[in-house]
């Protein structure tokens, strides 16, 4: 029986991934975090995991910049690079994630349907955040902490319409945090602490809900529409 499993996860494993890897084109599940893994995330990755729903690499070591290919992977439900050292921007195509984009499980593959997830913090990730991520409709967390993103948070986020948790704090984000975010009616945990935003803090909708402080605390040019000043 072809392996479709793969979890190697919590333990002291490290160097670079097995290039035998490659020859095990049936894998729907790889769990390798919490090891010692190093050098980058191997090319050859979509080219042999065709199938893959789970791809959990989280706290190891790997370095460089996250291959495009990765975003044709078209059945991803989850993506886990958080706690390495990667660099480099977020891919334009990890919008083409094919079942993150569809709201509806009867598109999503016969597998247990997930939480649909990318979580890509506390790396060394750099410029800004794409604004293909908005097609991620099916999308529940979103999580790039702790990098050094810039520029503003696009307004396509507005469009992630299952987006349940949203985390950008501790970056260099700037600009005004846009109106669209009030569109994300299933969210219930915002954070954008820690940036360089400015202006209104937005209101209507679901950010009416979510009015911690702890939400907006690090951003020492933002303010609330009472006291803003013309």
């Amino acid at each position: 029986m072809a392996l479709e499993f793969l979890h190697l996860n919590n333990n002291t494993l490290k160097g670079n991934l097995p290039l035998s890897l490659q020859n095990c084109t049936c894998l729907l599940v790889v769990d390798l975090g919490d090891n010692k893994f190093s050098g980058n995330i191997p090319s050859w990755i979509e080219q042999s995991w065709r199938q893959l729903r789970i791809l959990r690499l989280s706290s190891n070591m790997f370095i460089g910049n996250i291959d495009p290919q990765l975003g044709y992977l078209r059945d991803l439900q989850i993506v886990d690079f958080a706690n390495n050292k990667l660099s480099g921007s977020i891919p334009h195509s990890f919008g083409n994630f094919s079942t993150m984009i569809s709201t509806s499980d009867e598109q999503l593959p016969s597998f247990e349907i997930i939480e649909m997830s990318i979580d890509l913090s506390n790396n060394e990730l750099t410029d800004e955040i794409p604004e293909e991520l908005g097609y991620l409709a099916g999308l529940h967390t979103l999580n790039i902490s702790r990098n050094y993103f810039k520029g503003k948070i696009p307004d396509s986020i507005g469009r992630m319409s299952s987006l349940e948790t949203l985390d950008l704090s501790f970056n260099n984000l700037s600009g005004a945090i846009p109106q669209s975010l009030s569109q994300l009616n299933a969210l219930n945990h915002l954070n954008l602490s820690y940036n360089n935003l400015s202006g209104s803090i937005p209101s209507g909708n679901q950010l009416q809900t979510l009015d911690y402080a702890s939400i907006y605390i690090g951003n020492p040019y933002l303010c609330g529409d009472l006291n803003c000043e013309l």
